[in-house]
């Protein structure tokens, strides 16, 4: 992934964890949070960057914050729930 590829997380219950090139956002991963569960719900990467680690990134990502924020993750987004199936490394 460029080094110029920012991740910023828009907190909330129905947050977001986003990649930015500039003012351009490349991609989001939409969840929603419900007591000490995240919910990855949904992946959205631009056409111009899909497989080229956006999406794993992403997912990566929001691992690391729900691990660091200790709470449990469940995915109902498909291309999540795939791309973890083939990492389950990255899951605790």
């Amino acid at each position: 992934m460029d080094s110029d590829l920012h991740v910023h997380h828009r907190a909330g219950a129905n947050g977001a964890f986003t990649i930015d090139r500039g003012s351009d956002q490349l991609g989001a991963l939409t969840y929603k949070r419900e007591g000490t569960t995240l919910t990855l719900v949904d992946t959205a990467i631009s056409k111009d960057v899909q497989g080229q680690g956006v999406g794993a990134a992403l997912v990566k990502y929001a691992i690391n914050y729900a691990a660091e924020a200790d709470l449990t993750v469940a995915v109902v987004c498909p291309w999540a729930k795939e791309y973890l199936r083939r990492h389950p490394d990255l899951l605790p």
